[in-house]
């Protein structure tokens, strides 16, 4: 295994991790008295202690010495393309679920907005993931 299908293999467990850390978070957050002791803030701490060491890993590299640059060829471009397609295509249907419900009552604008942007930020990730 070559050094550049290592750095492609960590990326995309960094992905998958730091979208599921997000997406822990965010889902835990959707409990309005949520506390930190509790549950789902136990998870919300652990899915934002994911999160952020998932950027650090992904982002560091650019900051720190350039050691992105064989991972940003033609082939990389055109998988991130698909994957910001299918994040815009998610956000889209979430949207659109969310409307729903939304004229049914069954939820909350603050909560149809937060979970149609953490789908929208999720998908993109999990897109470039599993597409790479």
């Amino acid at each position: 295994m070559t050094r550049i299908d290592r750095q492609e293999r960590l990326r995309r467990i960094v992905l998958l991790v730091g979208a599921s850390g997000f997406m822990t978070a965010q889902l835990a957050l959707q409990d309005r008295q949520w506390q930190a002791a509790s549950l789902s803030g136990i998870a919300a701490i652990i899915g934002i202690a994911l999160w952020g060491v998932a950027l650090v890993a992904l982002v560091g590299p650019w900051l720190w010495g350039g050691r992105a640059g064989p991972l940003n060829d033609e082939r990389s471009a055109a998988v991130r393309a698909r994957a910001f397609f299918l994040g815009y295509c998610a956000l889209m249907a979430s949207a659109a679920a969310m409307f729903a419900l939304a004229l049914t009552g069954e939820i909350g604008a603050l909560e149809a907005l937060h979970l149609t942007f953490s789908v929208g930020v999720v998908a993109p990730m999990f897109g470039f993931a599993l597409l790479d």
